[in-house]
């Protein structure tokens, strides 16, 4: 393997060996999946200049069935980190991320409900240390901290109301 410079080139050299995959012995295999590993791996590394590179990272660190690869980990940590609340941000900001993820958890798997719930306990906990500016802010704090409540539990009430006053239409079943 070259030094590779940037996730195209990378993903370039990974289609070369998957193709060549598929028509050698099962030896010549191993040793071409041990390659395409050392790719992934280098890969994770590399800057991400644009959309089409998030999608040549996902497509060479997750298989088909959707069972992310060791590589993969890296990315998703990767991500963690890069898309973490920042210094400056509010609230606002920090909800609308949060939101995000809580749209993505219902009907998840296992592995991927559990990653989500741990995003959304990251932010809820950046949430806790900022300041409250805004009005709507007691509400967005309101609305992480109750979110797996029971809609039956006393609180579920001011749940709804808080949702109301965020615009948020239908509460998100657990």
């Amino acid at each position: 393997m070259t030094n590779l410079q940037t996730i195209a080139e990378a993903f370039a050299a990974w289609n070369q060996i998957e193709a060549l995959r598929q028509e050698v012995d099962d030896d010549t295999c191993n040793r071409l999946s041990s390659e395409m590993s050392r790719i992934e791996h280098a890969a994770v590394q590399l800057p991400v200049t644009c959309t089409l590179d998030a999608w040549r990272l996902l497509t060479m660190t997750t298989n088909e069935d959707g069972d992310v690869m060791v590589a993969g980990d890296v990315l998703f940590r990767r991500a963690r980190a890069e898309t973490a609340p920042k210094a400056g941000d509010t609230l606002e900001t920090v909800f609308a991320a949060w939101l995000a993820v809580e749209a993505r958890i219902d009907g998840t798997d296992d592995a991927t409900f559990a990653r989500l719930a741990e995003d959304m306990k990251r932010l809820e906990q950046v949430a806790d240390a900022l300041p409250v500016d805004d009005p709507l802010d007691v509400w967005r704090k309101v609305v992480m901290s109750l979110v797996w409540c029971d809609y039956a539990h006393p609180a579920a009430g001011l749940l709804r109301e808080a949702r109301a006053a965020l615009g948020i239409k239908a509460p998100t079943q657990h």
